[in-house]
């Protein structure tokens, strides 16, 4: 059956982006593409999360920062510990260890400082909970970010999603005014790609079988 939506395209062509370009997304199209996210399903319609929108000079003050607390060593400290791989599974620990192997040709030095300054996206948009947030609102936050990378690629923008652009929620708490009381999620970096190797990695995925147990008998 053909879709109706040709939404398996939009999944294909979905990557995570490590360097954009300096072009800045016009504030209608951001603006749809978060309107259009908002529309993800939640816990009983809890709809719990909060998005901190940054760009321009803010998100400069950001990466300045970053760049920085990189140089200097600073601690990361996430509001989320970062999980070593042995707390993942088996197939995960197996997966990320083929994610790591299969990209080593796609990248450089130059890839991995864009790493410390947000990809060099116009964009970040992060993601927060209030403190003592329920386990369900972690999965709820999973389905508007992903809803909102799909919305985002349908209108040519790319993403990554990433753990580095949380790693010193002091600052981001400082240039977004956000509160304690809410903890920073994950944040997502939104953007034009930029013509480069390391954006042409695609990393692989598991088949059906390999994560499916059918169950059709009475």
């Amino acid at each position: 059956m053909e879709s109706k939506y040709n939404f398996k395209q939009l999944m294909i062509e979905r990557h995570s982006v490590r360097k954009f370009t300096s072009k800045e997304i016009p504030k209608d199209v951001l603006n749809d593409i978060i309107s259009t996210s908002l529309l993800s399903p939640s816990w009983t319609n809890s709809q719990p999360w909060k998005l901190y929108i940054a760009s321009g000079k803010a998100l400069d003050e950001i990466k300045k920062a970053w760049l920085k607390n990189y140089e200097t060593k600073v601690e990361r400290k996430p509001d989320i510990p970062i999980a070593h791989r042995d707390e993942f599974s088996e197939l995960s620990q197996k997966n990320m260890g083929e994610l790591i192997k299969t990209f080593k040709e796609f990248t450089n030095d130059d890839i991995m400082t864009y790493n410390y300054i947000m990809f060099n996206a116009p964009t970040v948009i992060y993601f927060t909970l209030n403190k003592g947030y329920s386990k369900w609102s972690t999965y709820d936050l999973g389905s508007i970010s992903m809803a909102l990378m799909l919305a985002a690629k349908d209108r040519g923008i790319d993403s990554i999603q990433a753990t580095s652009v949380v790693v010193f929620p002091d600052v981001l708490r400082k240039v977004l005014k956000i509160p304690d009381d809410e903890d920073i999620i994950i944040g997502i970096a939104f953007g034009y790609e930029e013509k480069c190797k390391a954006n042409d990695y695609r990393a692989p995925k598991l088949k059906v079988d390999d994560v499916c147990k059918f169950i059709d008998e009475p």
